[in-house]
């Protein structure tokens, strides 16, 4: 026997069922299939020129459905009963073909070189479809569906194409230089804007391979980088498109989005800088690393609000600029070394703050934020005092008055994270001890 609640559709949830009934009568499926498929051709020109091409084809299928019995409670559900389907597919493709060329000509330097193009491809696919209550309990199909039974479907496509190039120079085995160049072209973003280039270099020397260095070192690295990376846009966000918002009255309803496209946005930017010092001292018996980066945040992609009166609540721009600053500091040792026993330590401390760099449009504020203020500042109003910190109350109610104006009352992100790895070796015992924890300054 049923319990008919309802001839409409439910509003309480899940939570209110008989675990039984939901563990013995709500029967759901998940059945996925995946194809992964990979080739790879070298053809070595000379003894210093080769060839590469690759292919990567990944083909994942999901299929999904759910049978909700008479009676039982989920919200948006119908209670007469309910089936419901999912049928996602994703593809990705992805080919390169790479031309290298490596050279030694000298006993002191060895140069490299690569070039190279890529292409990549992604599909994803879901077909969606439910009952609208069910006519004869039990009988999971859409064609038992006592109302018309709701269906959709979505499809996305991205595609982007890519060239590169990257030159190694080593000499001596003591300075490491990288240079490299991408450009890519992106299906999701407008032709006029669709190209983007990034470019990066990194240098690093050690020391210790150049100079004569004290017995104590092991070895000295110093070493930086520069680079410059974009990112475009998900797919279908450069055009406005109706919507679909069900009926009215018997009469179909499509909606225009409440937003104002930008079909000249700009893919967002982000340049980065990192300088760092490393070295192992008494063979490795202690060492540290320690890189200082920055990283600036431009383009920033921002749906900006406007007066409704124009029709819109937002405009797609390319606004904002952060700035991120941070360190880390790796500190590891030895202290006990012998034949049964061996204790190493590993103590890692970080430190990071994102600020507010540049404000679209010249402007001093973005919502409550200033300019170059950390971002992770949290925000809330807090009952009005006076001068001497006594609280102020209102005339009519005596209840505090709480100050309209939103305050800065400290940081959501910590000012220090530290982790702290200890492991014991004694004959056949491992002991792995960890710690971490961070510490979060009031203001």
């Amino acid at each position: 026997m049923w319990r008919v609640l309802s001839t409409t559709t439910n509003h309480a949830t899940a939570a209110y069922n008989n675990p039984y009934f939901s563990a013995y009568e709500l029967n759901q499926r998940y059945d996925k299939d995946v194809v992964k498929g990979q080739l790879k051709l070298k053809w070595d020109v000379t003894n210093k020129l080769s060839l590469q091409g690759r292919f990567s084809g990944v083909i994942n299928k999901l299929f999904e459905d759910r049978e909700s019995p008479k009676s039982y409670l989920n919200y948006g559900d119908p209670p007469e009963g309910d089936y419901k389907t999912w049928n996602n597919a994703r593809v990705n493709i992805d080919n390169d073909v790479l031309l290298s060329h490596h050279n030694q000509p000298g006993s002191d330097f060895v140069f490299t070189l690569n070039a190279g193009a890529s292409t990549f491809y992604h599909r994803y696919q879901q077909e969606y479809n439910a009952t609208d209550g069910l006519i004869v309990p039990e009988v999971y199909s859409l064609n038992n569906s006592a109302g018309n039974f709701i269906a959709s479907t979505y499809l996305q496509e991205r595609a982007i194409r890519s060239v590169y190039g990257m030159a190694n120079l080593d000499w001596k085995d003591a300075l490491f230089l990288t240079i490299a160049a991408r450009n890519d072209w992106s299906s999701t973003l407008s032709t006029l804007n669709n190209s983007y280039y990034y470019p990066s270099v990194s240098l690093s020397g050690l020391v210790s391979n150049m100079i004569k260095m004290p017995e104590i070192v092991d070895y000295l690295k110093v070493y930086g980088s520069w680079a410059e990376v974009s990112s475009d846009l998900n797919p279908y966000q450069i055009a406005p498109v109706y919507a679909n918002s069900g009926s009215y009255g018997g009469l179909p309803r499509i909606t225009y989005p409440s937003g104002i496209v930008n079909p000249a946005i700009e893919p967002e930017k982000s340049i980065s800088l990192e300088v760092g010092l490393a070295s192992q001292l008494l063979k490795s018996r202690l060492g540290f690393d320690f890189p200082y980066y920055q990283v600036v945040d431009e383009n920033q992609i921002l749906d900006l609000s406007i007066s409704e009166a124009s029709g819109f609540t937002s405009r797609k721009v390319n606004g904002n600029q952060y700035t991120t600053e941070g360190f880390e500091l790796i500190l590891n040792a030895v202290p006990v070394k012998s034949s049964r026993l061996q204790w190493s330590t590993q103590l890692n401390l970080s430190h990071m703050v994102k600020r507010l760099s540049g404000i679209y449009g010249g402007e001093e504020k973005y919502g409550n934020y200033s300019l170059n203020e950390r971002i992770d500042n949290f925000y809330s109003t807090a009952w009005m005092k006076a001068p001497e910190g006594s609280l102020i109350l209102n005339e009519t109610t005596g209840l505090p008055v709480r100050d309209p104006f939103p305050r800065a009352f400290g940081h959501s992100e910590p000012d220090l994270r530290f982790g702290w790895t200890n492991s014991l070796k004694f004959g056949k015992l491992d002991i792995q001890v960890d710690f971490d924890g961070m510490f979060l300054s009031k203001s």
